[in-house]
């Protein structure tokens, strides 16, 4: 069995994260516990096609403290995949996020 996560109650008692992820056009996931490891959810798609961070500072890009090795992983992976249309979690470089083909 999985370990249970936070993200799951902190998406319950703060409606403003739920909000932001729903807004998102980029979406992070860091470790908790090691803000060096983190891996993009969504926009992947996005950063690769942005040339320099200064064109980024339009975009909405949210960064959600998750631990990846509970259940935060799903739940932010279902968040993406259910209410965003695709997933860039688990891609290679040049892989297509664009899984769900109605979204897109």
């Amino acid at each position: 069995m999985i370990p249970r996560g936070t993200l799951r109650d902190r998406l319950r008692s703060q409606s403003n994260l739920f909000e932001e992820l729903l807004e998102a056009r980029i979406i992070i996931g860091i470790q908790i516990n090691n803000h060096r490891q983190a891996a993009v959810f969504y926009g992947k798609h996005l950063l690769e096609s942005v040339d320099g961070y200064d064109r980024m500072r339009g975009e909405l890009m949210v960064s959600v403290e998750i631990d990846f090795s509970t259940d935060d992983i799903y739940y932010l992976y279902a968040i993406c995949m259910g209410f965003k249309g695709s997933c860039s979690f688990g891609r290679g470089p040049g892989e297509s996020d664009k899984l769900n083909p109605a979204f897109n």
